[in-house]
């Protein structure tokens, strides 16, 4: 039987039915549109933090590196102060060389400190890094301490540098017999030279290092 058009209750029905129908197909599209809305919202905050924090360690990758270079002259003067030890035991120029020495190593002493420090602030921000890029990111400043270590070594003129006052150095300093300081002087020059020979090797791959770390942090910040 075909509906009569004008019966009013066959459209109230109808336009019931479609609004049952409506309802939550709207109610589900508006939910669909919040959600795209909060994960877009997401995605650009994460974004956002992504550069934020990745400009963040490059500043500080980049003290680190400037302070750790900053370590080198004060490194070689504490070599060549140590050279002067064997001047004749309270003599005046071996009195000068002591007071160079004693500036030296507090020089050295403090830029250590600031080189630490620049690369503790930079492994701070790893925590950071690693809940908003995980993957493993704590792992890669452990190449830089690994090279950073050997270079130590590699860069001074003599083995004492790791530790301004070790019993060698106190050993040469203290005894008064000018032969057996300058006999302790040269063994650990020529083991200081040694050393130096190799030390480019290491800066070299140090610095590859630096750059690794550097292109690692720009990748995650696209």
């Amino acid at each position: 039987m075909r509906p009569d058009l004008d019966d009013t209750e066959f459209w109230r029905a109808g336009l019931e039915n479609f609004s049952n129908f409506l309802t939550p197909l709207a109610s589900t599209l508006t939910a669909l549109v919040a959600l795209y809305a909060v994960c877009r919202w997401k995605s650009d905050r994460t974004w956002e933090r992504s550069q934020e924090l990745g400009k963040r360690l490059l500043l500080a990758l980049r003290a680190y590196e400037h302070e750790f270079e900053n370590l080198m002259d004060p490194m070689h003067t504490l070599g060549r102060s140590f050279a002067g030890l064997t001047l004749p035991k309270g003599s005046t120029a071996d009195d000068i060389s002591r007071a160079s020495l004693i500036a030296a190593e507090a020089d050295y002493e403090a830029q250590q400190k600031r080189v630490n420090e620049a690369l503790a602030e930079f492994r701070s921000l790893l925590d950071e890094a690693e809940i908003l890029w995980p993957f493993g990111v704590q792992q890669w400043p452990e190449t830089i301490l690994k090279l950073q270590s050997e270079l130590f070594q590699f860069l001074t003129f003599s083995i004492w540098a790791l530790d301004p006052a070790p019993d060698s150095y106190r050993s040469v300093v203290g005894t008064r017999n000018v032969s057996k300081r300058r006999e302790a002087c040269e063994t650990l020059t020529k083991d200081g030279i040694k050393r130096n020979s190799e030390k480019t090797e290491f800066q070299n791959e140090w610095a590859a290092a630096i750059v690794q770390l550097r292109e690692r942090i720009q990748d995650k910040m696209r």
